[in-house]
């Protein structure tokens, strides 16, 4: 079966520390279920989201040769930013407040499985992007290696832990020009498996799991974020993308994904967001008077329900 990306983001405020048990609220504005995780690794799960036949091919960078000039800014009045802007979203999610107590995601390193990461500013730096693998059917090709030619991938790696050049976390709120994800200081790990259409292949995304899985030590990766929903008919205990995440779940790693952009019509949510071992979460949208629940917004089905809901709705 053919896996499509989807387009919600997942930002999560949260952890997995001992065996998940479905939340029993559903996805409204920004909430939490289950325990309070250690400060060490909210953040690294926090950026997350705010989401196989082929060769694979590693990279411990992107291409040298791949060079873009950062752009400098104009200064801006932060009153004149939309709501959708990270200067706004970081507040939304209390990222900004983690900064001030000196969190902003060193060590931790975040595995963004989707379409690629592009060397953009805010994703160029030394450290930024620290390891990258092409599982996607255009990886064996030279000329589209590594590439994202969707802009989903870039998109999600941005808000988790972009970071424009010579920004400080500890400055940013007297900044509003600046670029900053929501974990300015985590690395990012590209393992695409997605296609300038957002298609993958058959068995990419567990393979693209089991990658995680294996070269998580080497590449300290401890949040893997999954921001897809597939069609899988089968009950999670059933399912192999459940299965993928619950060995990376196992391994150590906080793994959190997209809960489905079906709104009411779904019956529950989509693998892999229906296993409990993830963080599933929900997009909502800030409004001047309050977060809001998209119309496309999967809520789930009483039994498994978003764990979290966060900005993915208005995002710039």
């Amino acid at each position: 079966m053919i896996n499509e990306l989807q387009p919600a983001l997942a930002v999560a405020r949260g952890s997995v520390l001992d065996r998940p048990q479905p939340s029993s609220s559903g996805a409204s504005g920004v909430e939490v279920s289950g325990p309070t995780p250690p400060p060490w690794r909210l953040l690294g799960a926090l950026g997350a989201v705010l989401a196989l036949g082929a060769t694979a091919f590693f990279a411990s960078s992107v291409d040298s040769s791949d060079v873009f000039e950062p752009v400098t800014e104009p200064a801006v009045d932060a009153a004149d930013l939309s709501l959708g802007s990270m200067y706004h979203v970081v507040d939304q999610v209390g990222a900004r407040q983690l900064w001030a107590q000196g969190i902003t995601g060193t060590g931790v390193n975040v595995a963004v499985i989707d379409t690629g990461v592009a060397p953009v500013d805010g994703l160029l730096d030394e450290g930024k992007v620290v390891a990258a693998v092409d599982l996607s059917s255009e990886g064996a090709s030279p000329s589209t290696a590594f590439v994202d030619a969707n802009g989903h991938g870039t998109h999600l790696a941005g808000i988790i832990a972009g970071r424009e050049t010579a920004a400080d976390p500890a400055l940013a709120a007297d900044h509003p020009e600046w670029f900053l994800g929501v974990a300015p200081d985590d690395g990012n790990v590209s393992v695409k498996v997605g296609d300038r259409s957002g298609s993958v292949q058959p068995g990419g995304l567990v393979a693209a799991v089991d990658w995680v899985i294996q070269n998580a030590e080497a590449n300290d990766i401890r949040v893997i974020n999954l921001a897809v929903g597939t069609e899988s008919p089968l009950p999670y205990q059933r399912d192999a993308l459940a299965a993928a995440v619950e060995r990376a779940w196992d391994a150590g790693s906080v793994v959190v994904t997209a809960a489905g952009n079906a709104g009411v019509a779904a019956t529950g949510l989509a693998s892999p967001a229906n296993d409990p071992y993830v963080i599933a979460v929900a997009g909502a949208k800030a409004t001047e008077s309050g977060f809001v629940t998209p119309d496309w917004a999967t809520s789930g089905d009483g039994v498994r329900n978003p764990d979290v809901s966060a900005p993915g709705a208005h995002i710039e």
